[in-house]
């Protein structure tokens, strides 16, 4: 009948129909709660029944809804590394987070969400978020050393904090973790002692190996129930399984294969993949420290050098990985195009180094490029370069070999 009107998302359906009550012990969670309700009267509506002051009154009642929404603006202030950072300007926006978490730590199905308020009654409010939350730090703590180094790339406004991963993706290894830790009662399982030390391993080389395969792309709302809500889950969770060499070789063989095919000759980016990779290979050869003050990821080959290169042929894969390195941000602004001898060269030739100064940066640019810096010097043929697709290729494939060496000799255990 009404067939011009605006649908609504099952989050507003939600808050319409859903009337259950609960009583929030969490400040945190009320207090975006209270931000998207001042939000909405800046805005010029009215808030039925609504008072700042009562908002914290011990016993205060609250919707479901209204809960869960202010759960997931909660988990992305606490826990921006997994959920993104908290953006005040959406805060009257629903985050999906919140919905999802909860759905599936209760056995439910993402498109079963309807019968949350029926399912949330199983247990003590309180209780089972502190066991969310519990999973959720658990996982935070396995993923922040690499997730929180910083990959930044010169004159970007990207600072190398990106997501990586999808929701779904993260919230199958939270989920994962809450069940393989409480049973239905939220006892702490016997297991859990031995599986806890599995998951700390396993979780990291997941969430590459997933995010490099592709593997969570679309909704993923079947994929994270297949994962999760499975009988035996101690048993059966593929968390609790390494991840074998061949698999590793058979998935970066292919991933390296793909961009090889790249052909760019303008536009140069640098994607997700490679960053993310780069995470998990420098975290192992750079401190925290460095990676947030002194370093940059940077490409090995000027990229301007590989693009006139590139115009006159079918292109290069000129951002694929193996010609990506984590490099000095000071030596890297003062070379600008050169190769790294010909800086060093330069240098020399100026006067402004010594040969010892030239040894010790050389030492420097052979630890983070994993060979020495002569092996990636461009050929030239009267002052001018010789750069051809099968050059270029064969040298990618030599590094991408010593970068596979470091991976599984500091990476994988």
């Amino acid at each position: 009948i009404n067939s011009k009107g605006t649908k609504l998302n099952k989050y507003q359906i939600f808050a319409a129909t859903w009337r259950k009550q609960v009583t929030i012990s969490n400040h945190e969670i009320i207090k975006p709660i209270v931000e998207k309700y001042e939000k909405l009267i800046q805005q010029g509506f009215m808030v039925e029944h609504y008072s700042r002051e009562d908002m914290f009154k011990e016993g205060m009642e609250f919707t479901l809804f209204e809960y869960l929404f202010g759960l997931g603006k909660y988990l992305s202030k606490r826990f921006p590394t997994l959920f993104g950072k908290y953006d005040i300007h959406k805060a009257d926006s629903t985050d999906s987070v919140g919905f999802n978490l909860t759905t599936i730590c209760l056995n439910l199905a993402i498109k079963k969400m309807a019968n949350l308020q029926e399912k949330i009654t199983q247990h003590n409010l309180d209780e089972f978020e502190r066991a969310m939350v519990d999973a959720i730090e658990f996982v935070d703590e396995s993923l922040y050393s690499l997730l929180s180094f910083k990959a930044h790339r010169k004159n970007k406004k990207d600072k190398g904090d990106h997501i990586h991963h999808t929701e779904m993706q993260i919230l199958s290894l939270i989920a994962t973790a809450f069940h393989l830790k409480y049973d239905e009662t939220l006892s702490v399982r016997e297991s859990w002692k031995d599986n806890q030390k599995i998951l700390r391993t396993n979780i990291p080389m997941y969430y590459l190996y997933d995010v490099l395969r592709e593997d969570w792309r679309g909704s993923g709302d079947t994929k994270l129930k297949d994962m999760v809500l499975r009988p035996n889950l101690e048993e059966t969770s593929r968390l609790l399984q390494p991840i074998s060499r061949v698999q590793w070789e058979n998935i970066l063989n292919e991933w390296f294969e793909t961009q090889l095919n790249r052909s760019e000759t303008k536009r140069v980016v640098v994607q997700d993949k490679e960053i993310l990779f780069m995470k998990y290979i420098y975290k192992t050869i750079l401190t925290h420290e460095e990676s947030h003050s002194s370093y940059q990821i940077d490409h090995v080959y000027a990229v301007n050098r590989l693009k006139q290169a590139a115009s006159a042929g079918t292109g290069l894969p000129i951002s694929c990985v193996a010609n990506l390195a984590m490099i000095p941000e000071s030596l890297n602004k003062q070379k600008g195009d050169k190769t790294f001898p010909e800086f060093f060269d330069q240098k020399v030739k100026k006067k402004e180094w010594t040969t010892q100064m030239v040894q010790t940066q050389r030492e420097t640019i052979k630890h983070v490029i994993f060979s020495d810096p002569v092996d990636v010097d461009i050929p030239k043929v009267a002052k001018k370069d010789t750069i051809t697709r099968e050059w270029y290729v064969n040298q990618l494939k030599n590094r991408f070999k010593l970068i596979k060496d470091i991976f599984f000799e500091r990476v994988v255990q």
